[in-house]
Parts: structure tokens; sequence; C-alpha cells
């Protein structure tokens, strides 16, 4: 699931590719997602880079929407919430392209 979120979030236009860190010291892969399952239903974390001047509010919600249905259809679990964090923003000259 944790799997599916990310690519999910990684499916919205504004949301960027992208290692993030301070100072080039603790490095990951975004976006990334982490899940929680208990029972039937499931609680979301997604982090993601955005595109330069992307409103930072309407692509959480963006993110937030887009996942939660995402992974409503492929998993069948109920999502008590998605929480967003955009952890890096990058601008559109370093972004990578997107392949069509």
């Amino acid at each position: 699931m944790q799997r599916i979120a990310s690519i999910a979030a990684g499916e919205i236009e504004a949301v960027s590719r992208s290692r993030s860190g301070w100072a080039g010291r603790v490095r990951r892969e975004l976006p990334r997602g982490t899940a929680t399952v208990a029972g039937g239903s499931a609680r979301i974390s997604v982090d993601v880079a955005a595109v330069w001047p992307t409103p930072l509010s309407g692509l959480s919600a963006q993110v937030r929407d887009h996942v939660t249905h995402q992974v409503t259809t492929l998993t069948g679990l109920d999502i008590v919430a998605v929480d967003v964090t955009v952890a890096d923003v990058v601008h559109p000259q370093t972004a990578r392209r997107r392949v069509e």
C-alpha cells in the first residue's frame, strides 16, 4: 500500500520526483508514502516535492484526494486520513521531465 500511495502522489502534475535533504545529509526519494493498517482501514502519510510556484494547499488537497481514491480502488480499504507533507520545493528547471 505504501508503494501505491507513492505512485499515486507522483501522478499529480505539480509533484516532482526528487531527492530531499537539508544540506545534503538525509537523502530520500520523493514522493514517499507510509501507511498504518488496522482492520479494514488505513492511515497514510505522503511526503512530496512540489514544483515551484505551485499553491501548496491546493497541491496537498489534490494529492490527498488522488491517493485516497487510488488506494481505496486498488486495496478496498477504508482510508481514515491521508497526511501530506511538502518536504521539498523544486524549481521547474531542475524538476525531472515526465515522459508520456
